[in-house]
């Protein structure tokens, strides 16, 4: 997945969501690609899983804690939802830091349950 958001007037995340079943899943995974390593903070993996709030999503309700710039190339993230069970709501995507427009790769979604 190509995800491609301009965010030179200011912040903003961008991302896909679909329903999922978690009853028997521990971790989510998702490798995202990075042109290259960076030392700036310029966008971020964006994680949610849970119940959707009534008027959707928003940005403050992702898990934005882990940086894309810090490696090269290929890199695998991973989300606990050891405490979920049932169907919820799963979207992955991107936050944009710096003030430019961002393109990056999402590939190789996994529901891991072990």
């Amino acid at each position: 997945m190509a995800l491609y958001i301009d965010g030179t007037a200011d912040d903003g995340t961008i991302w896909v969501e679909q329903p999922v079943n978690v009853s028997r899943v521990r971790t989510v995974t998702v490798d995202v690609y990075s042109q290259q390593e960076s030392f700036n903070r310029m966008s971020q993996v964006a994680f949610f899983a849970g119940k959707k709030p009534r008027s959707g999503l928003e940005e403050s309700d992702f898990d934005r804690e882990k940086d894309i710039e810090d490696h090269s190339g290929w890199k695998t993230y991973s989300y606990s939802v050891d405490d979920l069970s049932g169907t919820v709501t799963l979207a992955i995507g991107m936050n944009v830091v710096w003030e430019t427009g961002v393109r990056r790769y999402f590939d190789d979604i996994r529901l891991v349950t072990e």
